[in-house]
């Protein structure tokens, strides 16, 4: 692990059954970067955030953080490590019984022994940097899917994480939401001098704000660069899936018996 990582995935190895996730996957992760880890779906980039997270341990390989291995780590060294990152939900995962306020409030109150006024000047100061101090009183069932969203990363960065994590931020929103949160990411992670990892199969802005991006399948690494070295890229899973092309080393048929073969079965 150089001194300019933060993160280092070595030899990862993990499956469900016979569904392969990671084969001797090698990923490094630059401190105060903004690396996105791209793929097609079903490759296990969200499994990939777990184990990161702790929530999933690989069944070899290391993925070290700030010089310690995730899964050697206990109860108490997992959960310190745990203090210092931040996840974005895929579904923001905000708690329905909660006001915008009290959502981004839990974790502080959670972890911390700060007092109220701090937790509320702490509070409304990630809202006032997502844009949604004025809807602090609001409950999860009244905000749009991009406003939810945006509180979810309000709440993620409540503790000023050094790593900070984003599956796939950009899924279901609208083109104005998209361009605000991508704006977002990139602010934060600047302005906060975190290091970001996304996680996504959204092409252009995930390119449009990455340092760094890994393009994974089959459980590899299958390309890696900057987004220009990738775009000039001749590797053909990357050429397409930058392209969007239907069919090339992804297959477009799902693997199964001779066409031909299967007709005539199903008619005997």
């Amino acid at each position: 692990m150089s001194s300019d990582s933060i993160l280092t995935i070595k030899n990862l190895q993990f499956s469900y059954g016979a569904r392969i996730i990671a084969d001797g996957m090698d990923i490094d992760i630059e401190r105060g970067k903004i690396t996105t880890i791209m793929g097609p779906s079903g490759t296990g980039k969200t499994t990939l955030l777990r184990m990161i997270g702790g929530q999933v341990r690989p069944h070899a390989g290391e993925v070290r953080y700030e010089g310690k291995n995730i899964p050697d780590l206990n109860k108490d060294a997992l959960l310190a490590a745990r203090k210092s990152m931040g996840l974005l939900f895929q579904a923001s995962a905000l708690f329905t019984g909660l006001s915008v306020f009290d959502n981004v409030a839990f974790p502080i109150r959670e972890h911390t022994q700060l007092s109220e006024q701090m937790v509320s000047h702490l509070v409304l100061s990630k809202l006032e940097a997502v844009g949604l101090r004025g809807a602090a009183e609001l409950m999860p069932g009244e905000l749009s899917g991009g406003m939810a969203r945006r509180v979810a990363l309000a709440r993620a960065i409540a503790l000023d994480p050094r790593l900070m994590m984003y599956d796939e931020p950009f899924v279901g929103q609208d083109p104005i939401t998209m361009s605000v949160i991508t704006r977002l990411i990139k602010l934060l992670n600047d302005s906060l001098g975190m290091t970001s990892i996304i996680v996504s199969h959204d092409v252009h802005d995930a390119m449009a704000i990455s340092d760094f991006v890994y393009l994974i399948a089959e459980g590899k690494v299958i390309a890696s660069g900057t987004p220009e070295e990738l775009r000039q890229s001749e590797s053909p899973w990357a050429r397409q899936f930058l392209r969007a092309e239907p069919d090339g080393p992804v297959s477009f048929q799902y693997p199964a018996t001779d066409y031909q073969t299967d007709l005539f079965a199903s008619v005997e």
